[in-house]
């Protein structure tokens, strides 16, 4: 069994990506009730379908792992360790500006 990329799934992007520009382009001093509750939304569904994914890609490995074929790839896991660092300091940046 192969495992797929170890990219987030492109939907967890998308809604990243929409819940970052949406914090971006909201004013810094002020943020309605329903601005509040479309990001919230948006984590909602973001964290939901990194679920999804996660329980599926650990599923994949655990049964590569059980054949005696699991061979993890040290630069790739450095590439999601650097991936994942961006993307927190970019969400930290959006909602916490100061």
């Amino acid at each position: 069994m192969k495992i797929g990329s170890t990219k987030p799934d492109a939907s967890v992007q998308a809604v990243t990506k929409r819940s970052v520009d949406a914090a971006a382009a909201a004013p810094v001093d002020k943020v309605t009730t329903e601005q509040r509750r479309h990001l919230e939304t948006l984590t909602k569904q973001a964290l939901e379908t990194a679920k999804r994914v996660r329980t599926e890609r650990l599923a994949a490995i655990k049964a590569q792992v059980r054949a005696g074929t699991f061979r993890p790839d040290p630069g790739r896991i450095a590439e999601e360790i650097l991936r994942e660092a961006e993307l927190e300091a970019q969400l930290r940046a959006a909602f916490d500006p100061s």
